[in-house]
């Protein structure tokens, strides 16, 4: 009868530790939980740093502010620029190195710049000029990604021309386009 209980107590040992190690490699109950994504400080940082440019862009050439110009909308030389917009070449390089090949040109031919005899001319006006972005505290936080494609949140202060602050939320999208991470959009 000791041998039976101690084959049984055996028997029952043997299926819990089964059923404790079953558990323990179960997948999460619910099939739309995602898996953990880990993304290297690395990443985040290339990812922030587009996000750099595309401010620095919205900022003085695109959204908020653009370059200097005549009466006649040819874009003059100014001190306060970073980058030298002498030719349209120069506004596609500029735009080309934060957002993916086709938006890039979209978005210069939405902030109308044009170049006519040799110079560079833009026809529209900024909108709430001297509005900026606080990028001091930028959060970066990868949702989901491959080798092709990345989509991400971004979170600074948008400062207003007056001083007013409000934190912002950008779902944004960066895609591989010729060896390097680009932007598939502008955000603002």
């Amino acid at each position: 009868m000791k041998r039976f209980v101690s084959l049984v107590m055996a028997v029952l040992m043997i299926f819990s530790f089964a059923a404790c190690a079953k558990k323990t490699e179960e997948t999460p109950s619910d099939p739309n939980t995602p898996p953990e994504l880990y993304v290297g400080e690395g990443f985040r940082t290339v990812l922030s740093t587009l996000m750099v440019g595309n401010f620095n862009i919205v900022e003085k050439y695109a959204v908020y502010g653009r370059p200097q110009t005549d009466e006649n909308g040819r874009v003059s030389e100014s001190a306060e620029s970073d980058f030298a917009l002498d030719s349209l070449n120069s506004v596609l390089t500029l735009f080309k190195s934060v957002y993916s090949g086709a938006k890039a040109e979209e978005l210069i031919e939405k902030c109308g710049y044009y170049e006519k005899d040799g110079a560079l001319y833009c026809n529209k006006k900024a909108k709430s000029e001297g509005t900026h972005f606080d990028l001091s505290n930028m959060k970066t936080e990868v949702t989901a990604k491959d080798d092709k494609s990345c989509s991400f949140k971004v979170t600074v202060v948008r400062v207003s021309p007056g001083g007013a602050q409000k934190e912002k939320t950008f779902k944004c999208r960066a895609v591989y386009e010729n060896s390097m991470w680009l932007l598939e959009d502008m955000y603002y």
